[in-house]
C-alpha cells in the first residue's frame, strides 16, 4: 500500500515536471501592472492640467495688481450708466467717472490678452488665441485713448 502510494506522488511530481511552465502574464495584467499604468495615467493628467492652477494664480494676481492701480471710488459703471454719461457729461467729475471707466475697462482688455496669450503656448495651433490676444489689446489700446480725453475734458472742465 505504502508502496502504490509512493508510486502515486510521484507520478504526480513527474506530471508536474513535463507540464511547460505556466505562461508569463502581461505586466499590465499583474496588481503591479495595473497600478502602475494607474499611477502613469494620473501623472499625465496631472501634466495635462496643472496649467489650470498657475493660469488661475496669474490671472487672480493680475486682477489684484489692476483693482490696487485704480484710483476710482465708488461701483463700477454699468454700460447703460456710461451712456448716459457720455451724452450728458459736463463738469470734471463726469469726465474723471468716464475716464476711470474707460481705464478700468483697458485694464480687464489687456488681462484678457494676456490669458489668450498663455492659451496661446498651450495649443499647437494658436491662431485663434493670438487673435484674440491682438484684438483686446487693441479694444485696451482703445480705451486708454478714451480715458485720455475724458481726463484732458476734466481738466479742461475745471
Amino acid at each position: 500500500m505504502l508502496a502504490s502510494r509512493l508510486s502515486v506522488e510521484l507520478a504526480r511530481l513527474e506530471h508536474r515536471k513535463l507540464q511547460p511552465p505556466a505562461r508569463a502574464t502581461h505586466p499590465s495584467r499583474t496588481h503591479n501592472g495595473v497600478q502602475k499604468v494607474k499611477e502613469k495615467k494620473m501623472k499625465s493628467n496631472l501634466k495635462k492640467f496643472a496649467f489650470v492652477p498657475a493660469l488661475s494664480l496669474v490671472l487672480a494676481a493680475s486682477v489684484a495688481s489692476a483693482q490696487d492701480k485704480m484710483p476710482c471710488e465708488g461701483a463700477k459703471l454699468s454700460h447703460k450708466q456710461v451712456k448716459a454719461l457720455i451724452v450728458s457729461a459736463k463738469t470734471a467729475e463726469d469726465h474723471n467717472k468716464l475716464a476711470c471707466y474707460f481705464r478700468s475697462e483697458a485694464r480687464s482688455e489687456i488681462s484678457n490678452a494676456k490669458y489668450h496669450e498663455e492659451m496661446a503656448k498651450l495649443y499647437k495651433s494658436p491662431k485663434h488665441c493670438n487673435d484674440f490676444a491682438e484684438a483686446s489689446r487693441k479694444a485696451a489700446e482703445a480705451d486708454n485713448q478714451l480715458a485720455a480725453e475724458h481726463e484732458k475734458m476734466a481738466e479742461e472742465a475745471k
